[in-house]
C-alpha cells in the first residue's frame, strides 16, 4: 500500500467497519502522514508499524469500542510528532494505555474521556508539552494522576474533582482551565453543585501565601457544565449584565483577613476587567485585567464559570497615596459580549467570624440586586459608573 502513498498526508478511514488485520500493516511506510482518522472502528489491535509514523501530528482512534489497547511499548520511538492523540470512548481498562506513554514528548492535548479504567500510566506526568488533559466521564476512575507541569485545561468528574480539589488547585498551579462535569443529568443538583463551589474557594483560600505574593490566581478559571446555569446563593450580588457594580459595606477590608474577590459567571469564556472605585472622585481607581480567554467549545455549551481576584493583584499601592482599601466603595467587574449572569462574593480567611462581625456592626442587610451591604453616605456619582464602560483606556 505504502510505495504510491508517501507524500500522502492526510488519511481518513473512519466508521469503515474495519476489523483487525483489515489495516495495512506496512502503513508504517506513510512517511509524510500528518493526520491519521480511524474512529468508530472494530479493531481490537493496531499494526505496530503506526509507532514509525514519525510525520504523523494528529491521530483519532475515538469510538473504537472494541479496542484493547493503544499500540504496545515503545509507542514514543517514532510518534515524535504526534500532538493530538484522541482516544475517548474505546472502552480501554486497566493496561490500554501503554506505560510509556509519557514519552510522546510532542503531545499537547490528550482526550481519553468515556473510558473504563481505574488507573493511568504514572509516566503521564512525564508529558511536558500536554495542555489540555480529557479525564471526563472515566466512572471507574479512581483518583486523579500526578499531572504534567505545564498542563493548562484538565476536564474531570465532578465525583472526582471533589476528592481532588485540593491537589488541583494548591498544587497545579498551571492549570488554568479546570472544567467539571457530573455523571449524570440527575447530579445536576443543588448539593453536589454547592458542594463544589465551597470546596473550591476554600481551597483557594488555603493559599495564603501565594494570594499575597502572585497575581496568578485571578488569571485560573473554574468551569462546571450546568444546564439550568445556575448562580449559587452563596454568591451574595446576582445579577445580570455587561458589568457588575456592586457597592462595598463599610470597613470591608480586615487586615490579615480579606482574601479578595469570589466570582461566577454563565456562558461563553470572555476577557474581564476587575476595578475598585474610591469613595472619593479625586483618588485614582484600581484596575486589573483578566485574561480569562480560552475559545473553546464550552462557549456554546451550558456552563458556570468560577474565578477569583485577589485583593493583592488588584491593590496597587502607588495608586493608593496612603489611603486604605476601605476608602473604595465600589468594587466592578466588566465583561465583553453579551450580558452574563453572574455571581459575586467578598471572601475572608474566616467566613464565620465575619459573618459575625457583620453582625454586631448591623451590617448584614440583606443584599439587593445592586449592593452587598449598606454604604456611607458619599457614593460614586452615577454618572461616573455610566461612564465607566466607554471610559478611555476600556
Amino acid at each position: 500500500m505504502a510505495e504510491g502513498f508517501r507524500s500522502l498526508k492526510i488519511l481518513d478511514l473512519s466508521y469503515c467497519n474495519l476489523k483487525d488485520g483489515e489495516l495495512s500493516e506496512d502503513i508504517g511506510c506513510l512517511s509524510s502522514l500528518e493526520d491519521l482518522y480511524l474512529q468508530g472502528n472494530n479493531f481490537e489491535h493496531l499494526p505496530q508499524s503506526i509507532a514509525q509514523l514519525g510525520s504523523l501530528r494528529s491521530l483519532d482512534l475515538s469510538e473504537c469500542r472494541r479496542l484493547k489497547e493503544f499500540l504496545g511499548v515503545n509507542v514514543a520511538k517514532g510518534l515524535r510528532s504526534l500532538y493530538i492523540l484522541k482516544l475517548s470512548n474505546c472502552n480501554l481498562i486497566d493496561g490500554g494505555l501503554p506505560q510509556d506513554i509519557g514519552c510522546l514528548s510532542s503531545l499537547e492535548k490528550l482526550y481519553l474521556n468515556g473510558n473504563n479504567f481505574e488507573h493511568l500510566p504514572q509516566s503521564i506526568a512525564q508529558l511536558g508539552a500536554l495542555r489540555s488533559l480529557d479525564l471526563s466521564e472515566c466512572k471507574r476512575l479512581t483518583h486523579l494522576p500526578e499531572l504534567p507541569p505545564e498542563l493548562y485545561a484538565l476536564h474531570a468528574d465532578c465525583h472526582m474533582a471533589l476528592k481532588s480539589i485540593h491537589n488541583l488547585v494548591t498544587k497545579k498551579k498551571n492549570s488554568q482551565r479546570l472544567i467539571f462535569t457530573p455523571l449524570s443529568y440527575g447530579a445536576y443538583n443543588d448539593l453536589i453543585y454547592n458542594s463544589f463551589a465551597h470546596a473550591l474557594f476554600q481551597n483557594i483560600s488555603s493559599l495564603q501565601h501565594d494570594i499575597s505574593a502572585s497575581h496568578s490566581l485571578s488569571l485560573r478559571e473554574f468551569t462546571i457544565k450546568h444546564p439550568g446555569k445556575k448562580i449559587l446563593s452563596w454568591f451574595h450580588h446576582r445579577g445580570m449584565d455587561k458589568s457588575v457594580s456592586v457597592n462595598l459595606p463599610d470597613n470591608w477590608y480586615v487586615s490579615d483577613n480579606f482574601l479578595g474577590f469570589a466570582a461566577c459567571y454563565s456562558g461563553s469564556i470572555i476577557d474581564t476587567k476587575a476595578y475598585l472605585i474610591p469613595s472619593c472622585n479625586q483618588m485614582s481607581w484600581m484596575i486589573q485585567n483578566l485574561s480569562l480567554s480560552d475559545r473553546s467549545t464550552l462557549d456554546t455549551e451550558s456552563t458556570v464559570h468560577f474565578f477569583f481576584v485577589p485583593l493583592a493583584s488588584l491593590w496597587d499601592t502607588s495608586k493608593a497615596n496612603g489611603k486604605t482599601p476601605n476608602d473604595y466603595g465600589i468594587i466592578g467587574l466588566t465583561f465583553s459580549g453579551h450580558r452574563k449572569d453572574y455571581g459575586l462574593h467578598l471572601l475572608y480567611k474566616d467566613e464565620l467570624e465575619h459573618e459575625a462581625l457583620l453582625q454586631m456592626r448591623g451590617d448584614n442587610d440583606e443584599p439587593t440586586e445592586h449592593s452587598i451591604g449598606t454604604r456611607r453616605s458619599t457614593p460614586v456619582s452615577s454618572k461616573t459608573l455610566q461612564l465607566f464602560p466607554t471610559s478611555p483606556g476600556f
